[in-house]
C-alpha cells in the first residue's frame, strides 16, 4: 500500500499521507511485476458459467477501476462479521484491513473495496479483496478451497459485486509466478445466465514469489529461508549438531522422517504387528456381552496383555527357538 502511495501526485495525497485511498488497479500496478499486471488486467472471472454476458466478459482492470482501497492498519477480527459489507463499511472508513482468526475458514485476510460511483459508503457500495497465505511447500492450488462470497456471507441485500480472491502460495519454487482466467475463445462460447447468480471473482493464484515487484532475489532468499526455519527451526543451527538426530527421536515434531519410527526397537524401522490372540479372536464370532459396573472388591488392573500379542517382524517365531538360541551360547 505505501508503494502505490508514494507513487500517487503529491497534490491527490492526504495530509495523514498513509491515509490516502488507492484505487484497486494503482495497488495491484505497485505490488506486481509488470508482466504480471499485464496479465491481470485483462483477466476475467473465473466463475463467468454463473454470470451474465456482461459480468463474464469484463476484465479486471474494468471491475475494479473505480474502486478504491483504504487501510493504514489490520484489525483482528473476532468472527466472520468484520467481512460482510453489512460492517465492513465502517471499517474501510476507519482506515482498516481485516485480520482473521487463526485456522479461520477459506480466508486469512479482508479489504474492504469501495466503489463510490455508486455512491457514498454504505453497504450498498463495498466489495471485498479475500487473502489466503499459505506457507507450504507441497501446496497444490486445485486442492485450496474457494473464498467464496457466498459462503463467507460477504453481501447482503442481493448485492452482486466484484470482488478478488488471492491464494498466496509464498513457499513453492516450481513454475513460479502468476495463474489468472484468461479470455479464450472457448470461454466466449460458454452459455451464459440472464443475471448474475453469483458476484464475479476474480482469482488470482500467486505461485512463489517471482510476481512480486520491488523484492530483490537476496530478499526473496531471505523469506524462502524465513518460511522453512518457521517449520525446521528446532533443527537449524543447532550448536551441537550430533545431538539433532536425538531431538528427533522425541518427535517434538510429526514429519515424515524416519526418526518417527527410530524410538521402536532401536533402529529397526518396521511397524509393529498388533495381532489378537486366540481367545479375541474367537470372540469375535461370539454375542456381543453387555459390560457390568466393577463390584466395590474388584480390581481396576487393566488386561491388555492377555488380550493384545506385539510381534515385530524381525522377532524370532517363537519363545522356544529364543530359549534354544540362548543354550547354545
Amino acid at each position: 500500500m505505501d508503494c502505490a502511495i508514494n507513487r500517487l501526485p503529491k497534490a491527490v495525497v492526504c495530509e495523514l499521507k498513509y491515509q490516502t485511498p488507492v484505487t484497486v488497479t494503482d495497488y495491484y500496478k505497485a505490488l506486481l511485476t509488470d508482466e504480471a499486471w499485464e496479465e491481470l488486467r485483462y483477466s476475467i472471472p473465473a466463475n463467468r458459467a454463473q454470470l451474465s454476458t456482461a459480468s463474464a466478459n469484463k476484465t479486471f482492470e474494468d471491475a475494479f477501476k473505480g474502486g478504491y482501497f483504504h487501510f493504514s492498519h489490520y484489525g483482528q477480527a473476532n468472527d466472520t462479521s468484520p467481512m460482510q459489507n453489512a460492517y465492513a463499511w465502517a471499517y474501510w472508513l476507519r482506515g482498516t484491513a481485516i485480520a482473521c482468526q487463526l485456522n479461520q475458514e477459506l480466508t486469512d485476510r479482508m479489504t474492504p473495496v469501495c466503489f463510490p460511483h455508486l455512491g457514498g459508503v454504505s453497504p450498498e457500495t463495498i466489495s471485498a479483496n479475500l487473502d489466503q497465505d499459505k506457507i507450504g511447500e507441497s501446496m497444490n492450488p486445485l486442492t485450496v478451497s474457494i473464498q467464496s462470497a457466498e459462503h463467507l456471507s460477504i453481501f447482503s441485500q442481493d448485492t452482486k459485486l466484484p470482488y478478488i480472491a488471492a491464494v498466496h502460495y509464498y513457499a513453492l519454487t516450481d513454475h513460479q509466478g502468476m495463474s489468472v482466467s484468461k479470455p479464450s475463445p472457448q470461454t466466449k462460447k460458454l452459455r451464459s445466465q440472464k443475471n448474475d447468480l453469483e458476484a464475479p471473482r476474480y482469482q488470482i493464484d500467486f505461485h512463489g514469489l517471482s510476481a512480486y515487484a520491488n523484492i530483490s532475489d537476496a530478499d526473496k532468499a531471505i523469506i524462502q529461508r524465513m518460511i522453512s526455519r518457521s517449520k525446521n527451526a528446532i533443527f537449524a543451527n543447532r550448536s551441537r549438531a550430533y545431538g539433532v538426530a536425538s531431538v528427533r527421536r522425541m518427535l517434538p515434531l510429526l514429519t515424515q522422517h524416519p526418526a518417527s519410527m527410530e524410538w521402536f526397537e532401536g533402529s529397526n524401522q518396521s511397524s509393529p504387528l498388533i495381532i489378537p490372540s486366540s481367545g479375541q479372536a474367537s470372540s469375535r464370532n461370539s454375542p456381543a456381552k453387555r459390560i457390568r459396573s466393577p463390584s466395590p472388591s474388584a480390581t481396576a488392573t487393566p488386561r491388555l496383555a492377555s488380550s493384545l500379542t506385539v510381534v515385530h517382524p524381525s522377532a524370532p517365531s517363537s519363545q522356544a527357538d529364543r530359549r534354544q538360541k540362548k543354550a547354545k551360547k
